[in-house]
């Protein structure tokens, strides 16, 4: 059975905020110095910070993209505890990804849940 884990549930092992992680990823750029490089209202960006508002995706992928990290490092914080390096390499890897790349990604991706299931089929016969 699969289990989806919630980013609150991931909020809550980290022990961290998204907004902490924001504020820990511009370390030394004031709010300011993260609204003109990201575009991103100085307003908005201190609700995140203060946690009073959830940025969007495509808000945690700005901020990413600004200090050229993976947005999972702002998403879910440190996730080594669960998933192994060799996974978190992955998804980072996948997370940087240009969209045309990503989608590339996902047809390969699907071409191989394809043949699992053939095979799955085969081997019940």
């Amino acid at each position: 059975m699969k289990t989806n884990i919630r980013v609150t549930d991931l909020m809550k092992i980290t022990g961290k905020s998204i907004g902490t992680r924001i504020r820990q990823v511009r370390n030394i750029d004031s709010q300011e110095e993260l609204a003109k490089k990201t575009g991103i209202s100085i307003s908005a960006i201190r609700n995140y910070e203060r946690d009073l508002r959830t940025p969007s995706i495509e808000t945690i992928e700005k901020i990413a993209k600004t200090y050229g990290i993976s947005p999972v490092l702002i998403t879910y914080g440190n996730i080594q505890n669960l998933v192994d390096n060799e996974k978190l390499d992955m998804i980072n890897r996948i997370m940087m990804l240009d969209e045309e790349e990503k989608k590339a990604m996902k047809t390969c991706l699907k071409g191989m849940e394809m043949l699992c299931i053939i095979k799955k089929q085969q081997e019940k016969k």
